[in-house]
């Protein structure tokens, strides 16, 4: 079952994975259904939150047909970042969710809020100190509240660049949060550039999650046996291209999930486009399933709706900032393969990690160049493969170069539209090219003129992967 927000203000549901959808609530304009935040809970209530100002939640009792206010209204400038910012205990029964927000000066404290009775009301339940507070256990807002079935407990992901941001949970007795990780237990192993957390991907031995990163982002997961220990031992798995955000079971079993991933800043990451990242293997394997080009807002990004589960084959996602035709929240689904079958990796033996594609149009002058992005080789899977490329001359002789940033060592440099496409057709090579770079090695990818002498403009992409 998933519910959403029509373009025309009603609020809608779907029973088949989004084939067909149904009315349920056309009276209330465009205010219901704030950034795809449903929670539909054990006992048949549906809440959603208002887009009002302040913010408040609303409950139905008839499945979204009528709505009544529970009298909850958000703090000002307070909201839900996605609808993982919220989630029902199924065990007790309570719902919890976290605040977000970007105007620091406003909070001293960040909260937490719990209902105990079905959504009827809602009560302060945890507060941390907030980004205007002195304390040294300060935080800046709250990403997500998850439920992880596995341990049977409530997550909650803090950011930013504070101390304290990290991972928390709801002690086993209920009555109040404990730390899991955070950047002080980070930077006791030299990494304390991570730590902010969005959302997580629940497997049965490990944890898994993208760091909320301007750069230098990765996948990281940890044992289940690491929890509780005063510095668990975290792995950082894979470089993504921009900050990690949304978790989405992709697999009936939860053997596969998928991550969402954008840019948050202007040249931080290695690209600015949206992806979306399959990871299985208890978090231990990643590839590529999907790019969304960004088309030059570096702030875009795909977040689940709804429960943010499997429906059927399909998954929902929402654009954070996406803007299409004047819209800036849009809606576009998944189809993944059929019930609990995985989501095929690419054939390519050699490679580890997924697959990625820079790609872009630019402008460049006589002596100069312009820079599509950059790649950086992560700690373990240090060979580069090119699986393919291209450059299209618009004006001038144009061409492609990938070099290391470090030496401006060349590594590989094309004028042709399609490698493989080329004089020696190589379309049934595995790969173009490797070579093994160093750990952190940074890798630029440019287009420019041939001879050096004229300016010129061109397209050009290339499609590559990090392994071993």
């Amino acid at each position: 079952m998933v519910y959403a927000q029509g373009r025309d203000g009603t609020v809608r549901k779907s029973s088949d994975g989004g084939a067909t959808w149904v009315v349920r609530t056309s009276n209330f304009s465009s205010e219901l259904g704030f950034r795809g935040c449903f929670l539909k809970l054990a006992s048949g209530v549906l809440l959603t939150v208002r887009n009002n100002d302040p913010l408040d939640i609303f409950r139905s009792l008839d499945d979204g047909a009528t709505w009544a206010n529970t009298g909850f209204t958000f703090r000002n400038l307070a909201i839900m970042l996605t609808s993982q910012s919220w989630c029902q205990d199924p065990t007790s029964g309570y719902v919890y969710f976290g605040e977000y927000h970007t105007n620091d000066s406003s909070f001293s404290v960040v909260n937490v809020y719990r209902s105990v009775d079905d959504g009827i009301s809602f009560q302060l339940f945890y507060s941390f100190p907030g980004p205007s507070s002195s304390s040294p256990q300060s935080i800046r807002h709250i990403h997500g509240v998850q439920y992880d079935a596995i341990s049977g407990r409530v997550y909650v992901m803090v950011g930013d660049e504070d101390s304290a941001a990290g991972i928390y949970r709801i002690t086993a007795d209920g009555g109040g949060l404990e730390v899991v990780l955070d950047r002080r237990m980070l930077a006791a192993q030299g990494l304390s550039n991570w730590g902010s957390v969005i959302n997580i991907m629940w497997f049965p031995n490990y944890i898994a999650w993208g760091e909320d990163q301007a750069g230098g982002s990765y996948l990281m997961r940890m044992a289940r046996s690491e929890i509780g220990k005063s510095i668990p031992k975290v792995e950082a798995i894979y470089r993504l291209s921009s900050g990690g955000w949304g978790t989405v079971k992709a697999s009936l079993d939860g053997t596969t999930w998928l991550l969402c991933g954008s840019a948050e800043q202007e040249g931080a990451p290695l690209d600015r486009a949206m992806h979306l990242y399959a990871v299985t293997d208890e978090g231990a394997t990643v590839w590529e399933v999907g790019t969304i080009p960004a088309a030059g807002q570096p702030y875009s990004a795909p977040v689940a709706i709804g429960q943010a589960e499997l429906h059927d084959d399909v998954l929902w996602f929402g654009t954070r900032g996406l803007d299409q035709n004047g819209a800036r929240d849009r809606q576009f689904k998944a189809q993944m393969s059929r019930g609990a079958a995985p989501i095929p990796p690419p054939d390519t033996a050699p490679m580890t990690y997924g697959w990625e594609t820079i790609s872009g149009r630019g402008a460049y002058g006589a002596a100069g160049s312009y820079v599509l992005g950059y790649t950086k080789a992560p700690l373990r899977g240090r060979q580069l493969f090119i699986f393919g490329a291209g450059v299209r001359s618009l004006s001038g002789k144009s061409r492609l170069r990938v070099i290391r940033k470090d030496t401006l060592a060349v590594i590989m440099t094309t004028t042709l539209v399609n490698v493989r496409g080329g004089t020696d057709r190589r379309e049934s090579s595995e790969y173009l090219l490797s070579t093994v770079l160093p750990a952190d090695t940074e890798v630029e990818i440019s287009i420019q003129d041939s001879s050096g002498t004229t300016p010129g403009e061109a397209t050009a992409y290339v499609t590559f992967g990090w392994g071993m």
